[in-house]
């Protein structure tokens, strides 16, 4: 009637859970995944870059080298760089920067746009994102951006 039998299994459940330690135990609790914390402008700005590459042409025999946007041959609109790709390069290159902008007598490799103009000489993702932060971006988004990048490390 009201008697059931004891499962035998439970106790070396028990104690096979007790030698393995914390981890059985869910681990998001005290783990920080920056990628996804990001600030949300600095995670805008980031997954909106525009796929680009370089294009040449001929010009009175000089090649010239442009900037060109990659095209979705279906909607006709400019494709944007993934954000795992892009976020995976800015941490890869950027993340050891000091300061958004060089200043004078100082080492461009320490800031953020020297390092994105070094790069940029070959490598058309960097060359996009060189001319988007030189481009017309208030203060604060700077900032953001830079501290997003410095966190990176």
């Amino acid at each position: 009637m009201g008697i059931r039998s004891i499962n035998q299994n439970m106790d070396e459940e028990f104690l096979d859970r007790e030698s393995n330690g914390i981890q059985n135990y869910d681990k998001a609790g005290y783990e920080f995944d920056k990628k996804n914390n990001a600030l949300a402008s600095a995670k805008m700005f980031f997954a909106t870059l525009s796929d680009t590459y370089f294009s040449y042409k001929d010009i009175d025999g000089v090649k010239a080298r442009t900037l060109s946007t990659r095209i979705n041959t279906i909607t006709g609109l400019p494709m944007i760089v993934n954000y795992d790709t892009a976020y995976a390069l800015i941490l890869k290159n950027l993340s050891t920067v000091e300061s958004f902008s060089t200043e004078p007598g100082q080492d461009p490799e320490t800031s953020l746009l020297g390092r994105c103009a070094r790069l940029a000489k070959g490598n058309a993702f960097f060359a996009f994102l060189y001319k988007r932060l030189n481009g017309d971006i208030d203060i604060n988004l700077q900032t953001q951006i830079l501290q997003t990048v410095k966190s990176f490390d």
